[in-house]
């Protein structure tokens, strides 16, 4: 079973090389796949349709009532009348859903995603760091002067460029402020890089990452489609050994980031973590 977690680390497992195949194998899966490299693809494919096609899948499927996350995420930015609460929004987010629940809570607000954008001092400023296509476009208006970062090229132009003012932003936010992740896994290599600059300094971790736990239910049900030879399989202890190990792990890879983990199994609880972080400000 298992022997010790290294000082490095590694999690060393008394199992055959097979079981040490099946698990890397099942993580590695059940890890997200890039958004980017999609969207380099279908970019490749669509050419001058992209924007237009993006622009499409963003809110053909748009439901009347909002998501309970967006809501209390609304809620969360509602100014307190001490002046304290809500700062800025980073999303890394297309659409401008964020915006719609704002004006519905009567949140003065300021979309921003491009340089030189500047926001009143009673507006809370909305920062679309990889781009910005609204449902209603003003008329007029290029879509192609609100692309930022939709695949890979242009990321890789972002990443390069310390000095866009998409990096100055976040890097200001994250060494001046507290940040709560929502809806992040936490593996893009930009946000890391960002965060390993703010928290140089930082004794312990500043920022909080609400994330999603790999329950035993999911890990086990992961099966690929061809059958496994029974020097293979996983029995229901070794999982839960290997999934705290995981979890463990997680946790000190962003830790070393300033930021620590607040578990959740079901995405309806995000909602209800929003609203606990709204009452512990006020």
């Amino acid at each position: 079973m298992v022997e010790k977690m290294g000082d490095d680390g590694n999690l060393a497992l008394g199992v055959s090389t097979e079981k040490r195949q099946t698990i890397a194998q099942r993580l590695q899966r059940l890890q997200e796949s890039s958004p980017l490299l999609a969207a380099r693809y279908i970019r490749s494919g669509l050419g001058e349709w992209f924007v237009t096609a993006l622009e499409r899948a963003l809110y053909s499927n748009l439901k009347s009532e909002a998501p309970p996350q967006l809501a209390a995420l609304a809620r969360l930015c509602v100014p307190r009348k001490n002046g304290s609460g809500v700062q800025a929004v980073v999303t890394y987010n297309f659409d401008d859903l964020v915006e719609k629940q704002l004006r519905e809570k009567a949140v003065e607000h300021q979309p921003v995603y491009l340089a030189g954008t500047r926001v009143p001092a009673d507006c809370l400023a909305i920062y679309h760091v990889h781009g910005f296509l609204p449902q209603h476009r003003p008329e007029g208006e290029d879509s192609a002067s609100s692309l930022v970062v939709f695949s890979e090229e242009r990321y890789h132009g972002l990443y390069n460029d310390p000095y866009s003012w998409s990096n100055i932003v976040q890097l200001n936010l994250l060494s001046d402020h507290t940040g709560v992740f929502i809806g992040l896994s936490m593996n893009d290599p930009n946000l890391r890089r960002l965060l390993e600059i703010a928290a140089k300094n930082e004794e312990k971790p500043r920022h909080v990452a609400l994330l999603k736990r790999l329950t035993i239910e999911k890990f086990m049900a992961d099966e690929p489609e061809t059958q496994r030879p029974d020097s293979s399989q996983l029995d229901s202890n070794l999982a839960h050994i290997v999934l705290a190990a995981h979890h463990q792990l997680i946790e000190k890879s962003v830790e070393e980031l300033g930021v620590r983990v607040a578990w959740f199994e079901d995405f309806g609880e995000i909602a209800m973590m929003i609203d606990q972080i709204r009452q512990g400000a006020d």
